[in-house]
């Protein structure tokens, strides 16, 4: 499709790592929501969704992010490796970063999120070094229509919680419609020392 792209047109990179789609196709038409299940199917496949803001919040609170800073945005907890699979991560010595590869709590939760970067103006990026996901939720402050994203860098512990333009090409990870993460999450304590 137009809308999603491979990497500098090198779609095979695609098998790895999957395709980069701005938020308009990544949504195929659906509407913004924050609710818990999205109710966005997206261009996800019949039985699965996008998952909002808040069913990211409630997969880090499971995943042992405190649930005050799960509502704060930017760099929160540290708690990155536990979502990373090891492949294609550019090294890093930063503890707990995803680009350790002798950092412990490794992809415990076994989400194996892999380092796809982004593609912005046709122009891929950072490929190796992060990867950003879409969220299906918005937020307008003052006129501005703000969309929801995580990400996570290969040099910090961090999940990154933030805004950007639908026109940049992020990874989409579908949410299957039965297993979605409940309102109120119980944490289940994968802590990870400071």
């Amino acid at each position: 499709p137009e809308n999603n792209y491979g990497y500098n047109s090198d779609v095979s990179v695609a098998v790895t790592y999957g395709l980069l789609y701005n938020w308009n196709a990544m949504m195929n038409g659906g509407t913004s929501s924050n609710a818990v299940p999205s109710g966005v199917q997206g261009i996800c496949p019949d039985g699965w969704h996008l998952p909002s803001d808040r069913e990211w919040k409630n997969l880090e609170i499971y995943a042992g992010m405190d649930s005050v800073v799960a509502n704060d945005s930017g760099y929160r907890s540290n708690m990155a490796i536990t979502l990373c699979d090891t492949l294609g991560w550019l090294p890093s010595s930063v503890l707990y970063a995803p680009g350790n590869m002798n950092a412990s709590y490794r992809n415990v939760t076994g989400f194996s999120v892999r380092p796809a970067g982004i593609s912005r103006d046709q122009i891929s990026l950072w490929h190796g070094e992060c990867t950003f996901f879409w969220t299906a939720s918005t937020i307008t402050v003052g006129g501005t229509t703000g969309y929801w994203y995580r990400s996570l860098w290969n040099n910090s512990h961090t999940v990154i919680r933030d805004v950007s333009w639908p026109e940049d090409r992020f990874s989409v990870r579908c949410v299957r419609d039965e297993e979605t993460y409940p309102e109120n999450p119980i944490s289940v304590n994968i802590i990870i020392p400071t």
